[in-house]
């Protein structure tokens, strides 16, 4: 528990403070194959309990994604057996899911938001 509060602490303020480096790979986000990783851990967070100027950024690269990459994302989720679960477990669809993070030990963070 304590690993999975220190990982949404440093993506909050990963995402909050990036510098421009950090900032450009938010803003233009790349397709890369899940495969190349191994997912460890699975967690979800809900865009609203980011901090604003993380909110800011995160529907900004929604925003310059095409559908395509959204879809090809989303999909990419529900393969995964360990996002899938984790989704599920939280109540929440594929489709809510904006935006994912993964780290090099195999941590992936899907952020969400409730759409109605």
């Amino acid at each position: 528990m304590r690993n999975r509060a220190f990982f949404f602490a440093c993506a909050a303020l990963w995402l909050t403070h990036a510098g421009p480096h950090k900032s450009d790979v938010i803003q233009t986000p790349r397709m890369t194959s899940v495969s190349s990783f191994s997912i460890n851990e699975v967690a979800v967070v809900k865009i609203e309990i980011l901090p604003k100027e993380a909110q800011e950024q995160v529907y900004a690269a929604v925003i310059r994604m095409g559908d395509d990459q959204i879809r090809a994302l989303r999909q990419s989720i529900k393969s995964l057996p360990s996002a899938a679960a984790v989704l599920h477990a939280n109540d929440l669809p594929s489709s809510d899911v904006l935006a994912a993070v993964i780290n090099k030990d195999g941590q992936l963070l899907l952020i969400a938001a409730v759409v109605i």
